[in-house]
């Protein structure tokens, strides 16, 4: 087998058993999700429904935003989202506020949130405004501030995610910083490609479902960083894709491989079982991390499978041009 690859399989697999572990202590917990915002989130063009498409069984999502909506337009719709005791709400405002009063205001507001969703005993985690996707001259994300006849912006929206991330400060809560992070995804996809994800021509605030897509991942990776204990609860693959979690192994010479994990969902603490690794042939090559052309791993992880033979499953994924061996397949043994 090739050395390098050997290594870094024996490290993953290391490393898989350590995060399988971690895992155990967070299976079978049932958690319900709140989302309030504007139309960026909302079910009509928004980021939620994807969010909620790529959350496990045990969680709920509910989303409450709402197309057109401010934190001030959407104050009582909090209050009733708050009656069905969510866990978690996740507060991204700013689109629409920029166009009605400034980031003092806006700060003012968003504190109230937090208070009323800490009184009904939720956390709260405060989400910047997705990015507008404008771009410069030089093909750049750029944030504007529009001024026309209907109205005119207070300030931008790099501002509002500024101010955002300042009360997430003072009051000790998670941020997802989803300006940050999105104005970065679009200025590494360029132009043209950021422009497939228009709900319509011409509509560079609302997604399609590609660009939906693409924002609830950057949410859900962003998430399990700051947010820990609901890694657990969402993955950056839809639950009608392949089984368990895309990951990314890093060694300490900063070689990397992608792999999947998949944690047995009835995993109970301190638990033992088989770690099982799953190497796909030439047709799964590449970095999409999909475990495709893995026919073993799918049969694996399927439910009747691990009813039967529980176990942890991982598909690392050879990159293309690599072979998992160093010797040519027309050699014969190998």
């Amino acid at each position: 087998m090739n050395v390098t690859v050997w290594r870094r399989l024996v490290f993953l697999s290391t490393l898989v058993v350590s995060c399988a572990l971690t895992h155990a202590g967070q299976q079978g917990q049932d958690i319900t999700i709140g989302l309030i915002g504007d139309s960026t989130v909302a079910s009509t063009y928004g980021w939620g429904p994807a969010f909620a498409e790529r959350c496990n069984e045990q969680t709920k999502v509910l989303n409450y935003a709402k197309n057109g909506a401010t934190l001030a337009s959407l104050s009582k719709r909090l209050d009733e989202l708050l009656t069905r005791k969510p866990d978690y709400v996740f507060i991204q405002f700013g689109h629409n506020d920029q166009k009605r009063y400034d980031t003092g205001v806006y700060s003012k507001k968003l504190k109230s949130y937090v208070g009323r969703i800490r009184k009904a005993g939720g956390n709260a985690v405060i989400v910047s405004s997705v990015t507008r996707r404008n771009f410069d001259e030089g093909g750049k994300i750029v944030s504007i501030v529009l001024k026309n006849e209907k109205y005119t912006y207070k300030a931008n929206l790099a501002a509002y995610a500024q101010a955002a991330q300042a009360v997430a400060r003072e009051l000790n809560l998670p941020f997802i910083d989803l300006y940050k992070a999105s104005v970065a995804h679009h200025n590494r996809i360029g132009p043209a490609e950021s422009m497939t994800y228009n709900f319509t021509q011409g509509d560079s605030t609302h997604f399609s479902k590609k660009g939906a897509d693409a924002i609830a991942e950057l949410v859900i990776e962003e998430m399990r960083r700051v947010v820990p204990e609901l890694a657990a609860h969402a993955t950056a693959t839809p639950k009608n894709g392949p089984a368990g979690e895309a990951k990314i192994f890093k060694n300490a010479d900063g070689a990397t491989m992608p792999y999947r994990l998949f944690v047995p969902p009835d995993l109970k603490p301190k638990q033992k079982l088989p770690l099982v690794l799953c190497f796909h042939g030439a047709a799964g090559r590449g970095t999409e991390n999909k475990a495709k052309g893995s026919l073993s791993y799918s049969v694996l992880t399927s439910a009747a499978m691990q009813k039967k033979h529980p176990a942890f499953i991982v598909a690392p994924q050879c990159p293309k041009g690599k072979r998992w061996v160093n010797h040519h397949w027309g050699d014969g043994a190998y």
